[in-house]
């Protein structure tokens, strides 16, 4: 007989879901010293909003309890041999619990950790002719021009017809994206017939056969101008402003930087377009420029370029009537600056020489850009660079390489080299850098290999300076001070890894990796990979470009970051624990390092 179950029961029922205690971490280990916690889960931490929309993501902790096991909502999870764990979850959007259970001779306990995923549920939407109103592109203003492409996108009932209509563009036909069903997409060139003195917002319909059963207006509207309109001009609100390839957040194109009044050319997703040439431009962050009403800019008129031998620098100085963007580009021949909206009025009769560059040649690109090329002396190797404005006028500081006086029993005698323990003290949830299964601290260990290398430099006769100290909160604006006013040879910043949440982290093999900015840094990189490769018993990721803070904001040195190992992978994070392999670790670098600066010696002794 099938028995009816009582209102009671399932109040008893959701109340001892609800007594389900959230799996504690690291800050509520910290808290009660003295509790015994049978399972610590480290990652994510309690109430996470995930990165909308990602499918996986990986979860990690460890069993304290003895001779406990785990099941995750039901799932045995191996445990490495100190009890910790990590594995790679799949996710549904919306609100995820997840209910870990400990179990072992002396029973049970379960605990549980609440997650939620944001983005469009396409299930809450089948079956009806329904938009998700609370993403409706455009969301903000958008100014373009003639000949300009825009992406459209809107969510709603999956397997339906969907049309945009925007000024000449009526009932285009939307293609439903066949990886995410419920997402519309569609493309639209603007023509002559879209410019218009008013904006408009898109319109949205949805069908049934012939029949609109639902319709959307964005919140956002457009306005399409021609083709050679200037939409007005920006006035940074700090200077040296990097800009992007597109309209979003990500990768900066690579050493263009923004000074003075700016053309704007556009405006989407919180960016402005910025024209810096006939063939250049990018995007930028609103919220950095201050806008006005456009008036003719005159070119800037480069009056005079000299260049001076000053013994450990070879200084460029290019004489303006205004500021003005450029772009640096470092090759393996030279080094090559491009000056925007700028016309060459006097080029050097005497030719330009240093013992850094053996010739200055210049080029006119398109009547609206100057290009000042430097060609490295084939004996010489260029240490670092900087620049700043003086007034007006343009400076280049290009370091030479320094003569170092070491020796047989110190090969690093007065080298002078920073180094940055990345990360800040912070007990408390969500942490500043990575945390391991078993609840290491990134800025912890960082610190911990960095006093160990610190050690290993002096002794081989290096003057040593700590970017910060231990207990020491610094933001990253502040990690390079040291290589300015110590005067360092080299700059070491020292982490370790993690990982994007929607990345698998047992996909593959994974282990230390380098990073640097300015192909200067690279050989340097490449000097203390091969010391980890000879003396660290973990995969090589390799040498990465990257745009980091640290390393881009030390430009007048080889400036290099560090990954020594994944602390989210159970075995790498013991590993970190162990005093006898920070001590690998710290040989390995220090290693390194003395077989960079004897490179460097033989390079300077062939001159």
């Amino acid at each position: 007989m099938i028995k009816r179950l009582t209102p009671l029961f399932y109040l008893f029922l959701s109340v001892n879901l609800l007594a389900t205690p959230v799996a504690p971490t690291l800050t509520e280990a910290d808290l009660n010293p003295k509790e015994n916690y049978p399972l610590r889960v480290e990652y994510p931490i309690q109430d996470k909003v995930a990165p909308a929309g990602i499918k996986n993501m990986f979860l990690f902790g460890r069993v304290y309890q003895k001779d406990g096991t785990l099941k995750l909502n039901g799932q045995d999870i191996p445990l490495y041999k100190n009890g910790a764990f990590l594995t790679f979850q799949p996710l549904s959007r919306g609100a995820q619990e997840f209910i870990f259970e400990v179990v072992s001779p002396e029973g049970s306990q379960t605990f549980r950790r609440n997650i939620s995923v944001p983005g469009f549920d396409a299930k809450k939407y089948e079956g009806k002719y329904k938009f998700d109103a609370t993403e409706v592109f455009p969301l903000s203003e958008v100014k373009l021009k003639e000949g300009d492409t825009l992406d459209f996108f809107i969510y709603g009932s999956p397997k339906r017809k969907v049309t945009l209509s925007l000024f000449s563009h009526q009932d285009i036909i939307m293609k439903e994206n066949s990886k995410e069903p419920g997402l519309y997409e569609a493309k639209i060139v603007f023509n002559n017939k879209d410019i218009t003195s008013r904006a408009q917002k898109v319109s949205y319909k949805m069908f049934d056969k012939k029949k609109v059963k639902g319709k959307v207006f964005s919140k956002g509207k457009i306005r399409i101008y021609p083709k050679d309109q200037i939409l007005g001009v920006g006035k940074l609100k700090k200077e040296s402003q990097r800009l992007r390839p597109q309209a979003q957040r990500g990768e900066h194109i690579l050493e263009t930087r923004l000074f003075g009044k700016l053309k704007i050319t556009g405006q989407l997703n919180g960016f402005y377009r910025i024209l810096l040439a006939e063939t250049e431009e990018g995007w930028l962050e609103e919220k950095f420029i201050k806008t006005a009403n456009y008036f003719t800019e005159p070119k800037n008129n480069a009056w005079q370029v000299s260049l001076e031998d000053q013994g450990d620098k070879s200084v460029l100085t290019i004489n303006n009537n205004s500021k003005v963007s450029f772009r640096t580009n470092q090759t393996p021949v030279g080094f090559e600056i491009t000056l925007f909206n700028t016309q060459l009025l006097n080029t050097p009769i005497k030719e330009l020489k240093t013992s850094l560059f053996d010739k200055v040649s210049f080029e006119d690109l398109n009547n609206d850009m100057q290009k000042i090329s430097l060609n490295f002396d084939k004996k010489s190797k260029l240490w670092g660079f900087d620049f700043n404005y003086q007034g007006d006028n343009l400076v280049f500081n290009f370091y030479h390489t320094p003569k170092f006086n070491t020796t047989k029993s110190k090969p690093l005698k007065n080298v002078r080299i920073v180094l940055d323990p990345g990360h800040s003290p912070k007990r408390v949830a969500p942490y500043d850098g990575a945390v391991g299964p078993s609840g290491l601290l990134e800025y912890e260990i960082n610190y911990k290999i960095a006093k160990k290398l610190k050690e290993k430099l002096e002794a081989l006769g290096a003057i040593v300076f700590m970017s910060k100290e231990e207990q020491e909160t610094m933001p990253l604006a502040r990690r390079q001070e040291k290589v300015t006013t110590e005067k360092a040879h080299l700059f070491i910043s020292l982490h370790n890894n993690a990982l994007p949440d929607n990345v698998d982290p047992l996909s593959k093999p994974r282990g230390f990796s380098f990073y640097y900015y300015y192909p200067h840094s690279y050989t340097f990189a490449e000097a203390i990979e091969r010391s980890f490769v000879r003396n660290i018993a973990l995969p090589d990721d390799g040498i990465i470009q990257r745009d980091f803070s640290v390393t881009r904001s030390s430009p007048q040195v080889p400036a290099i970051l560090i990954e020594h190992a994944y602390m989210l992978l159970p075995e790498q994070e013991e590993l970190l624990m162990q005093d006898s392999f920070v001590d690998k670790l710290a040989k390995a670098t220090s290693q390194g390092v003395v077989d960079y600066i004897k490179e460097i010696k033989k390079t300077t002794s062939k001159k």
